[in-house]
């Protein structure tokens, strides 16, 4: 069903509860045996960077509180891996966000995105989000954008970081940076009806 989700709970195991018409998609936090599933998904979605297995591990281990996984089937569909910036409050940054190619065109990536964040502003004073993308990575932005308009927030674009930071050897594009907030607690942890979703909503993005 593509249509507007109800809100997200999370049981005392961690597990978010999804609408019952997307009760075959089981959304939550990671540990560091799903690390190996998600550096697999990584490797199988081009517009994502690489990074070691021990990345993952590290992800998906000490920065467990501000990460999830989706899996259907007993098989890895998605996940959102981020953390919240020491160096700029109230802020929760997403690094990679990816859906598998069987899970798409079920909103996963939104879906994900909206748990993730009502998760990450449970723990702590979130009220902003900021995620970076390269100028060609049009879906990557749209889910954004989207995001922003679910929960009444503006967002605000600038360059993160520039093509010359990179080693001359690796061909990467500018990372621009996508600032949305403030986000109300209300707005943060209420139902959301999307606004406007991406046309396809496989929501990967570098990182």
């Amino acid at each position: 069903m593509e249509g507007a989700t109800s809100m997200k709970t999370e049981t005392e195991a961690g597990e978010t509860q999804l609408p019952r018409t997307h009760s075959q998609v089981k959304i939550r936090g990671p540990s560091a045996s799903d690390a190996a599933a998600v550096w697999e998904l990584v490797q199988a979605t081009p517009s994502l960077d690489g990074n070691s297995p021990y990345a993952y591990l590290l992800l998906c281990s000490h920065f467990a509180d501000t990460g999830l996984v989706a899996y259907q089937g007993g098989e890895l569909v998605g996940f959102l891996l981020g953390y919240a910036r020491p160096d700029v409050g109230s802020t929760a940054f997403v690094w990679q966000v990816a859906v598998a190619e069987p899970a798409r065109g079920q909103r996963l990536a939104s879906r994900l995105l909206d748990a993730w964040f009502a998760r990450c502003a449970r723990r702590s004073d979130l009220r902003y989000l900021e995620a970076t993308v390269t100028p060609s990575n049009k879906p990557s932005r749209a889910l954004f954008e989207s995001f922003g308009e679910r929960h009444g927030a503006s967002m605000r674009e600038g360059v993160a970081f520039r093509t010359a930071l990179f080693p001359g050897e690796v061909q990467h594009e500018d990372e621009l940076l996508v600032r949305i907030g403030p986000i109300s607690p209300s707005k943060a942890f209420a139902p959301v009806t999307p606004a406007r979703e991406p046309k396809r909503d496989d929501g990967s993005r570098r990182g």
